[in-house]
């Protein structure tokens, strides 16, 4: 008789489905990760395209797409000087890389057949900008520099010494959100907006960083709302793997201990099957807004015939058959290791579903060829 004590077999779907909890909401939807590409980003053919009414057709040449192909060139000389070392980079005006712009721009007059091309000199008012700095916090006995905070245009220079403040969180910064903080001789900390297709940001047009420099503030901090500041959704992979180990943990446990401790159940098979199938689905569930939805699917589905091919050899009088390379425990571990590879960069899961259902067909055919040549030997 199968071993299993109703408790664990409680214990492993409540971790289970605390996995489909983390999973379904620790990133973007399944839809999102489709729109983006290797590196997180919006596809250029992702993007909509608007009906374009007849008297509009003859627009259809100007084709976006081609001038984003063109600015690339331009923003390819401030990752140059990015890449020349320089902290304080991009096409600054009065630098060498503003020049090498100017190069470009007369090259693409000249390539295209425009006459009488040349450059006008005016006179520049001293440039000012920064050319080191650092930034560091400390909470709780930790500290933590940030390598991304950049000083803005116009900033003034620190003492020497830098400045050491406090800090407020004053959220996007209205008048409700300043009231009752006392910020002067603090360091205000302004979560901004930035307003679509253009370069201003909420912190600026809602008067936040006016509204601290009033209050007499002594330093000004904006977290620009775009995708790279949002990555805690990433941490929330490690609980997911932490969630599959215990899982696994309780899986090996439940049994020994129903036995040791005399926790056996005559419902034993019928737990060892139920809590299989559940918790496997709840597992690979967990997947299903971070993937394509036929990869989930398919993934689901084979992990089931996986399962079964397991364990119809008992009913023909023969053995379980545990062989992987994708049996239960493989497909854990395997999503374990890729929870924690998500925790630090982007990961394709719809790759991953195409890989576990590779390897389950793989272990079908293994199981199922082991099973039947059991059989026949008898």
């Amino acid at each position: 008789m199968s071993i299993r004590s109703a408790s664990g077999a409680t214990r492993t779907v409540l971790i289970c489905a605390s996995f489909l909890v983390i999973a379904w909401s620790s990133g973007p939807s399944a839809q999102d990760r489709r729109l983006l590409d290797a590196n997180g980003y919006v596809r250029d053919d992702a993007y909509p395209r608007p009906l374009v009414p007849a008297a509009d057709q003859k627009y259809l040449k100007i084709d976006g797409l081609k001038m984003k192909e063109v600015m690339k060139e331009v923003v390819a000389i401030s990752l140059k000087s990015r890449d020349d070392g320089n902290k304080y980079w991009g096409r600054i005006a009065g630098s060498k890389y503003e020049a090498m712009v100017h190069d470009w721009a007369e090259a693409k007059f000249k390539k295209y057949g425009l006459q009488d091309v040349h450059r006008q000199p005016f006179k520049m008012s001293t440039q000012w900008f920064p050319i080191d700095w650092d930034y560091t916090f400390t909470a709780g006995g930790k500290s933590y520099t940030f390598k991304s905070v950049n000083p803005s245009l116009h900033s003034p220079a620190t003492p020497p010494g830098g400045l050491d403040l406090d800090v407020v969180w004053v959220g996007t910064g209205t008048a409700a959100d300043f009231a009752g903080r006392d910020v002067k001789g603090k360091a205000v900390l302004i979560h901004s907006i930035p307003a679509p297709g253009s370069m201003g940001h909420s912190a600026a047009y809602e008067r936040a960083m006016a509204r601290a420099a009033e209050k007499g503030a002594a330093a000004i901090g904006v977290v620009y709302g775009i995708s790279d500041n949002f990555a805690i959704w990433q941490g929330l992979w490690l609980l997911a793997a932490l969630a599959i180990a215990v899982r696994m943990i309780l899986a090996t446990l439940d049994g020994f201990v129903a036995e040791r401790y005399g926790k056996a159940t005559r419902l034993g098979s019928y737990l060892n099957r139920a809590v299989t199938e559940i918790s496997d689905a709840l597992v690979l569930l967990g997947i299903f807004p971070h993937a394509n939805p036929f990869w989930v699917a398919a993934m689901i589905a084979a992990a089931w015939v996986v399962n079964v091919a397991g364990v119809l050899g008992p009913s023909a009088g023969g053995g379980i058959q545990w062989t992987g390379p994708a049996g239960q425990a493989d497909r854990l571990a395997i999503l374990a290791v890729t929870s924690l590879v998500a925790t630090v960069t982007a990961l394709d899961w719809t790759v991953v579903c195409a890989l576990i259902v590779l390897l389950s067909a793989v272990t079908i055919i293994r199981r199922t060829s082991r099973s039947i040549a059991e059989l026949r030997s008898r």
